[in-house]
């Protein structure tokens, strides 16, 4: 993934390379909306947003922030306290949010 840098001075995530088949998308490139959308709820600055992320990479990858403000911005944005650990890479982390009925 990578910073796409038109002419507008807003800053997202992009993908570098998305088969056209969708059986062969996996992790990130498969979850990218989703992605984007949990990124701009924890860092609403998109100078602040991450321009890469691996399949491996987990929130604490992206955000040098402590667990306690990271579960924090999360519970006032969803409205409730998340059970689920947030030691994982971020696609796993989507697929949990969705299974937990948050996205």
């Amino acid at each position: 993934m990578f910073r796409s840098r038109g002419k507008s001075t807003a800053r997202c995530i992009g993908i570098l390379h998305k088969h056209p088949n969708p059986k062969y998308q996996k992790g990130v490139i498969k979850r990218e909306r989703e992605i984007k959308n949990l990124v701009q709820i924890i860092e609403p600055d998109a100078r602040l947003q991450p321009w890469f992320m691996s399949d491996y990479g987990t929130l604490y990858d992206l955000f040098k922030i402590s667990e306690r403000e990271l579960r924090s911005k999360l519970k006032s944005h969803f409205g409730k306290k998340l059970k689920i650990s947030l030691d994982m890479p971020v696609w796993k982390l989507v697929d949990e949010l969705k299974a937990s009925g948050c996205l």
